[in-house]
């Protein structure tokens, strides 16, 4: 009985510190989610819980790479101060007032306008 304790109680350790160091990469992997010269690429030998959550850190850190890309697209400044999104935006798009409140005035005066400004 004394043998099977002691090769029992090495086993659990062994599994618990296996586990704990697993645990200890992915908190680095989330400490430096924001970091690119950090390896991200972990390695499992088998799918189990901490895998799963790993693939989702993982998920979680590309979809912020690719939101700050995109947010970094939109908020592009050029050298006046304007937005390079904006700016593109405004030189294609033709914004009119609609809406079913409009009376006959507002709607002469909306359409004499467009016509004023493209002669």
């Amino acid at each position: 009985v004394g043998i099977t304790f002691i090769i029992i109680s090495l086993l659990v350790l062994i599994w618990s510190n296996s586990l704990v160091n697993r645990i200890k990469k992915l908190k680095d992997k989330v400490d430096n989610i924001n970091n690119d010269d950090y390896d991200h690429k972990m390695i499992y030998d088998y799918d189990d819980e901490l895998y799963t959550l790993e693939v989702a850190i993982e998920n979680m850190r590309v979809y912020l790479k690719e939101q700050e890309a995109y947010k970094n697209l939109c908020v592009s400044m050029l050298p006046d101060g304007s937005s390079a999104v904006s700016s593109l935006l405004a030189r294609q798009v033709l914004s009119i007032p609609m809406h079913t409140e409009l009376d006959e005035s507002q709607l002469s005066y909306i359409v004499n306008t467009i016509v004023s400004s493209i002669q």
